[in-house]
């Protein structure tokens, strides 16, 4: 039920069309996340850090991204950069930690 819930509000935020507020894209960029389609999301969220460099929730979907992607490094370098933006942003903690693992992993 919650994720139909999410869905739906999803596919509200990507029929509202394009918006220019920081604020409006970041949303539609996390609803692009939410719903698979990581591309649009990616340049709707770098849209926004365009504008707001240090815009936690930009960066953590950006982290995310950029996680799915294998990139981990980079990955890590947003998330802590969304915990410097916002220190209470304790999603972004958790998803560094999953990246710190991944990158030990990774590590012969």
């Amino acid at each position: 039920m919650v994720r139909l819930a999410v869905l739906g509000l999803a596919a509200a935020v990507l029929v509202a069309g394009c918006s220019s507020s920081p604020e409006e894209m970041r949303q539609r960029g996390a609803a692009q996340f939410q719903v698979g389609n990581t591309e649009d999301a990616r340049e709707t969220l770098q849209r926004v850090l365009e504008q707001r460099p240090s815009d936690p929730v930009a960066l953590y979907y950006m982290g995310r991204i950029t996680y799915g992607d294998g990139f981990y490094e980079r990955a890590g370098y947003y998330f802590r950069s969304a915990i410097d933006a916002d220190p209470s942003f304790n999603d972004a903690r958790e998803w560094l930690a999953k990246t710190r693992e991944a990158l030990d992993r990774a590590r012969p």
